[in-house]
């Protein structure tokens, strides 16, 4: 069998590496410092030992690199985790150059410090009011009006407001035809036509030197009584870039989504919980429509699963920036919108917050970074939200895989990859340089369509298999796509074919925090997914080369009750920033395949 290298630094004679990507697996750095090959060694004496056998090679500044001071997390006081910190640094310094750099940027220390400019920024920001949302509802005819023109930089603000409520009493779910199956289930987007709330939008930008700014965008107040209300807001022309646009380039280096409270002090989830924040210039009411690359792009978005744990750095994690020299060409205005959630019980005393969005900024040219989003089944046309629809019975456990194959349309180099999925029922996710020929994943029995009304997804080479109805498991299915991927590795390497078929990503496993039962927020559970990237090595992909995406789901928690069962809208989301291979070269600055 062939090895899968875990990077060019790193080999771990592991056939298939099914826990590549994993914090804890086989072929892991955590597996191969804690997990008995030198048992009973500190971390850092037993990277000097591998180093001193050829098995881990470490540039010259590991030794500094690896006299971890304490780290402070700028939102919430707490020590960091230098365990986890020491384990992912050494996963970045075993990575090129380049990768090593967008690496270092999701550590503790880089995330607290631009969280820390953009405080500083604030503090010297007069923001005025660029908008005022009217407080009125949106009614059908405006939303058919924003459909037929949405892309009209003069329509205006909105801010929305609904209650926690099942598909069918949704008035906009009932406009949208979004779930004509499930109207039990809970809604998967605030109900635009329930109530408008009176918010207003205001804006400040800073200079802060050397042709760099800090633009600040911030809509409300909301307020929120608890038990997963929904609170909504979208407006054109984010940032204000249409005019800066007309008059040079503008590249941001930096960029912070995230609910805070008057004070602009951030709030995690919980109380709030940040479904979506997206800032696009392709994605719009009537539809997505190509910018003026040609492309559909979501050029900067954050989702609740961003959040880190407390440990490395809370609501720092709300916050991304590009390493130094590094950044990403606005082509078109863009629009904001925004989904957040009270996740306190219901009937909590009245909380006030705000949503606000900061960009960092310039003038001159940063050498380019791109933004690539796609989805194990792309999203359906406009009104439905979530890309599918899961069923979890309480009574056994149920398990499900979904799978897409794609190609890309550019010749570029993945240096960060991540995902994004409702993670209480995902166990796992890869992206695998194949088709689902290779990996056999036609041959296994399809249950259909998923459950929503899709007429779109023929289009698409996808797949949704009921596990458990063909007598399978999520263990079963995973052995047989990686047996399947030997297989392709060896007819690979036998014809010398030019897209190696490798598991190029999986999902860190370590990517869950527990709240005390007690906590005054506490609700439905204790257990919360965080954000913690994904130890994925550099890829180098052309034009044309296949990949396929494979989802694994099954509830991560043991439900309360054998009776009823959990309605769940899944999404599963696969994220990777891209460089030119060869220096110079054009690359789209944002794409998706959604």
């Amino acid at each position: 069998m062939l090895s899968i290298p875990l990077s060019s630094a790193l080999v771990v004679p592991y056939s298939r590496a099914p826990q590549l990507g994993s914090s804890s697996g086989p072929g892991s750095i955590r597996h191969v410092l804690r997990a008995g090959l030198v048992p009973g060694i500190a971390a850092a004496a037993t990277c000097a030992l591998l180093a001193a056998m050829g098995a881990l090679r470490l540039p010259a500044t590991a030794a500094s690199a690896l006299r971890l001071s304490p780290l402070v997390s700028s939102s919430v006081g707490l020590s960091v985790d230098t365990e986890r910190v020491m384990d992912d640094r050494l996963w970045c310094m075993s990575n090129d150059e380049q990768t090593n750099a967008f690496c270092k940027m999701e550590l503790p220390d880089a995330r607290a410090s631009t969280m820390r400019e953009m405080h500083e920024a604030t503090e010297s920001c007069e923001y005025f009011t660029i908008a005022t949302a009217s407080g009125d509802r949106l009614s059908v005819e405006e939303r058919q009006a924003l459909e037929k023109d949405g892309t009209n930089m003069s329509n205006p603000l909105y801010a929305i407001y609904s209650p926690h409520m099942k598909q069918g009493e949704s008035l906009f779910q009932e406009y949208a035809h979004a779930s004509p199956a499930y109207d039990d289930a809970p809604i998967s987007q605030t109900d635009y036509f329930y109530s408008g709330v009176a918010a207003t939008l205001e804006h400040c930008t800073v200079h802060v030197g050397a042709d760099t700014w800090w633009t600040m965008e911030r809509l409300g107040p909301f307020e929120g009584h608890g038990g997963n209300d929904w609170h909504t807001g979208w407006w054109w022309d984010a940032g204000l870039f249409a005019d800066k646009l007309a008059t040079g380039e503008v590249w941001v280096t930096a960029f912070g989504f995230m609910p805070v409270d008057a004070s602009d002090a951030p709030l995690g989830s919980p109380p709030v919980h940040l479904h979506h924040m997206h800032v696009t210039s392709a994605q719009w009411p009537g539809g997505p429509r190509p910018n003026s690359e040609g492309v559909v792009a979501v050029e900067f978005d954050l989702h609740g699963d961003r959040q880190c744990v407390a440990s490395s750095g809370g609501t720092d994690c709300l916050i991304r920036a590009f390493p130094t020299g590094y950044g990403m060409r606005v082509t078109d205005p863009m629009r904001t919108m925004f989904d957040l959630n009270d996740v306190r019980p219901s009937d909590s005393p009245p909380l006030t917050f705000y949503s606000k969005h900061s960009y960092k900024w310039t003038r001159t040219q940063q050498r380019p970074v791109g933004k690539f989003m796609t989805a194990t089944m792309p999203f359906a046309p406009i009104g439905n939200h979530d890309d599918f629809f899961l069923l979890f019975p309480h009574a056994h456990k149920q398990e499900y895989m979904t799978w897409s194959t794609s190609a890309f349309s550019y010749d570029a180099s993945f240096v960060r990859m991540y995902w994004h999925t409702h993670h209480k029922h995902t166990s796992d996710m890869w992206v695998i340089s194949a088709n689902a020929s290779q990996l056999g994943l036609r041959e296994v029995p399809q249950t259909g369509s998923l459950t929503m009304n899709l007429p779109w997804a023929p289009h698409y080479d996808a797949g949704y298999v009921d596990l458990t109805a063909q007598k399978l498991s999520t263990a079963t299915a995973m052995e047989y796509v990686l047996d399947r991927l030997d297989k392709a590795q060896l007819q690979c390497a036998a014809r010398g074919c030019t897209n190696e078929p490798r598991v190029r990503c999986m999902m860190n496993k370590d990517r869950w925090e527990e709240l005390p039962t007690d906590d005054a927020y506490w609700t439905h559970s204790s257990l919360k997914e965080r954000y913690h990237a994904p130890h994925c090595a550099r890829w180098d992909f052309k034009n044309g080369d296949e990949y396929t995406i494979i989802a694994f789901h099954s509830p991560v928690e043991k439900p309360r009750t054998r009776d009823g069962a959990d309605h769940m809208w899944m999404h599963v989301v696969f994220y990777g920033l891209y460089v030119p291979t060869e220096e110079g070269a054009y690359i789209p600055h944002a794409y998706s395949t959604t």
